[in-house]
């Protein structure tokens, strides 16, 4: 079999090294068969989902927006709670929603395409 056509790719360990990749004793990175499936599976069981809520509004008089219907989502991250927010029920006269993290900061909002 001959070299042609192959590429070498040792110009990309500098940068894994760089990153905290863990490697083997020649410097190439550890293979996926050498990672512990009990340590990976403890260590995805140990994520605490976390708490998000998700407000539906309508449009008020002069006030601007009022929230006609608030819940509370658990979801690992924001990219979650948004799908999860995307399988939600709408109140009648919500015209849009918002996703809140844990600490009030809004973190998507969407309005109704058909705004009935």
């Amino acid at each position: 079999m001959s070299n042609r056509g192959r590429r070498s790719y040792s110009h990309l360990r500098r940068p894994m090294a760089q990153l905290g990749v863990t490697s083997g004793r020649n410097g190439s990175p550890k293979p996926f068969s050498e990672i512990d499936p009990l340590d990976e599976l403890e260590r995805i069981l140990a994520a605490r989902p976390r708490r998000f809520r998700l407000q539906f509004f309508a449009v008020a008089d002069d006030r601007g927006p009022s929230i006609v219907a608030e819940t509370e989502i658990q979801a690992a991250d924001a990219s979650a709670a948004i799908r999860a927010a995307a399988d939600a029920d709408w109140p009648p006269r919500a015209i849009g929603l918002r996703i809140l993290d844990h600490e009030g900061r809004e973190i998507f909002e969407r309005l109704r395409a058909d705004r009935r």
